[in-house]
């Protein structure tokens, strides 16, 4: 998405620094070292005590998936998670 973004308006990111743990990216970006893009459920609990977020437009919509064992399993907890995230996506028309 981003390379497409990225493409259209002719430009290059400047990439100076990478991290491959979250907490660093946000330590990085806290410091003043550069922004990234990240999706939103990646924030911690005290994200705003570490950084400013901007939403992006246009929204885009990413699918969710949830994994689960092949052979049919009876635990309430993951029947009861599965309906939850039905009805979530039902109200989205997703």
């Amino acid at each position: 998405m981003l390379e497409t973004l990225f493409n259209a308006a002719r430009a290059r990111p400047q990439i100076v620094l990478s991290a491959n743990d979250m907490s660093a990216l946000f330590a990085l970006v806290g410091a003043g070292h550069g922004i990234s893009v990240i999706p939103g459920l990646s924030f911690p609990a005290d994200w705003a005590k570490l950084v400013q977020r901007t939403p992006l437009q246009p929204r885009l919509v990413k699918p969710l998936w949830m994994l689960d064992v092949i052979r049919p399993r009876n635990d309430p907890s993951v029947t009861v998670l599965k309906t939850m995230i039905s009805d979530a996506a039902a109200r989205l028309g997703r």
